[in-house]
């Protein structure tokens, strides 16, 4: 039997997701561009997307 996302320590959690660091890319703003496409592609028209995180900001 798994265990719940509630109940695993950080370890288990850190082994299921891990954190990978790395520098800014510049093309990461076009994946962005075509995913974003994408999902408006099918999603209802009052649907906001935002990309959180520092990858989103050149220069963090």
């Amino acid at each position: 039997m798994r265990k719940a996302l509630s109940e695993m320590t950080l370890d288990e959690l850190w082994e299921l997701f891990p954190i990978q660091l790395t520098e800014h890319k510049e093309y990461w703003r076009d994946w962005y561009q075509e995913e974003q496409e994408f999902l408006f592609s099918f999603l209802p028209k009052n649907v906001r997307i935002y990309h959180i995180g520092s990858t989103a900001i050149k220069g963090i």
